[in-house]
């Protein structure tokens, strides 16, 4: 008897590579990178749950569970790069964000989250979305090592009408200091934004 064999159609292959690419690429249930997810090591040093500062990207992206791609900026004869995953890696005081991993020649060094003002149906961060993230803060590690207020942005001693207010915990570890950054930029009439970022950095040239 004659073996008949039937072949899947194309479009169907197509199918189960865009679900398995949408696996892939699939934010997680639930966010990884908020205020409260931070961990600290012995030493108090800032962490991110999952990574370790030093490694590189594809290692990051491993850890992640997410194909990090191209960078979304590059500088410094690409010594100097930052990924972004989809939405939903990261998160501030509800709002689903993409978290934002920051490398120097190829070294992770910086995660960060931005939550930008955009359009009304979107959701923009409000001054007491940025207060309730910095009791938030204050709650879990305690006071600022420093703090900035209301600090007027310039561009080339161009005044662009933007304030800075940012508080900063620092933990130093030997040659390295770890710090988690908590900052805002507003206008007279609105917020910009708001930002958590935590850091590392040799003592030399950590600001």
């Amino acid at each position: 008897m004659k073996k008949v064999i039937r072949k899947t159609p194309i479009f169907l292959v197509f199918l189960c590579l865009v679900f398995i690419l949408a696996a892939c690429s699939a934010s997680p249930a639930e966010p990884i990178f908020t205020i409260e997810t931070l961990e600290c090591n012995d030493d108090g040093a800032f962490l991110f749950p999952g990574l370790a500062w030093g490694i590189s990207p594809e290692e990051a992206g491993e850890a992640l569970g997410v194909d990090l791609g191209e960078p979304t900026l590059s500088a410094s004869a690409q010594s100097h790069t930052v990924y972004t995953t989809p939405d939903g890696y990261a998160a501030i005081n509800g709002h689903k964000l993409p978290l934002q991993v920051e490398f120097l020649d190829d070294v992770l060094y910086s995660v960060f989250a931005t939550w930008s003002a955009g359009p009304e149906a979107a959701g923009s961060p409000t001054e007491a979305d940025f207060d309730a993230l910095y009791q938030k803060a204050v709650e879990l590690y305690g006071a600022p090592t420093r703090s900035t207020e209301a600090e007027p942005v310039q561009l080339n001693d161009m005044d662009l009408g933007i304030l800075r207010t940012e508080y900063v915990w620092v933990v130093e570890t030997g040659e390295q200091i770890h710090q988690l950054h908590v900052s805002m930029l507003a206008s007279d009439t609105s917020v910009h934004s708001i930002d958590i970022t935590i850091n590392t950095r040799s003592a030399e040239t950590a600001e």
